[in-house]
């Protein structure tokens, strides 16, 4: 499901394939950014203060710290 960050300017989805990916768009479809990419997550969410993602992988939950930047994950 599609979600806005702390600044609403972008938003943010789940891409599925051979990873799943967690990426985000402008609001004018412009600037795609991949975040995050795991083989085992079933869902990511950014809290809405934008600083922290949580996802989920094999039936656990985990918080990383969110930057806005490209990852590596």
């Amino acid at each position: 499901m599609p979600q806005f960050g702390a600044a609403n300017d972008r938003v943010f989805y789940m891409q599925s394939g051979e990873k799943q990916l967690f990426n985000s768009i402008k609001l004018d479809g412009s600037k795609e950014i991949k975040h995050y990419s795991s083989k085992l997550a079933s869902e990511f969410k950014i809290s809405p203060d934008g600083k922290f993602v949580a996802f989920s992988e094999r039936f656990k939950v985990y918080i990383t710290p969110f930057s806005p930047k490209q990852a590596k994950r």
